[in-house]
């Protein structure tokens, strides 16, 4: 029996990154400033990772539940559930559920859980500064986190 091979894509208004996981290891990752500029973009770069990586779900972020994200960047989670569905993929929006006190507390627990993703961790920032590059990629690992937490029930959701 092969391994379920699981695709996650997450998106900012600057970032689209993607990790991608055979069975519960994970596998490959990568972030992308230019899949962010235009939902034709993150539709070509999701295609591209598609076809590249061959998973069987794509897992993104529901948009009508993503309230902190700016509407160009829920127009970019339209474009990751249509590039899914025209490549015959399953698609499985999920929402994204803040369970740590900030980001930085939750990338911590993610990268103690994945510790290939020790180097990217970010670096807390200053009120000042702009947000680290790499907390994205912790946001694709969280999106996946909560499937392979509940297989069963966030797949059976995504199959209707």
């Amino acid at each position: 029996m092969t391994a379920f091979r699981l695709l996650a894509v997450a998106a900012t208004a600057r970032h689209v990154a993607y990790v991608f996981f055979v069975g519960e290891k994970l596998a490959d990752w990568a972030i992308s400033d230019r899949a962010s500029e235009t939902p034709e973009a993150a539709r070509q770069a999701v295609a591209q990772w598609i076809e590249d990586l061959d998973p069987r779900a794509v897992i993104s972020e529901r948009a009508d539940t993503a309230r902190r994200k700016a509407e160009s960047t829920r127009a970019l989670f339209a474009s990751i559930s249509e590039a899914t569905t025209q490549r015959g993929r399953l698609h499985v929006a999920v929402t994204r559920v803040q369970a740590f006190p900030n980001k930085y507390a939750e990338a911590a627990f993610l990268a103690a859980r994945y510790p290939d993703l020790l180097p990217w961790l970010p670096e807390r920032r200053r009120f000042y500064e702009n947000e680290p590059r790499n907390t994205i990629l912790f946001e694709a690992v969280a999106l996946a986190d909560t499937v392979l937490r509940n297989p069963t029930a966030e797949l059976a959701r995504a199959l209707g």
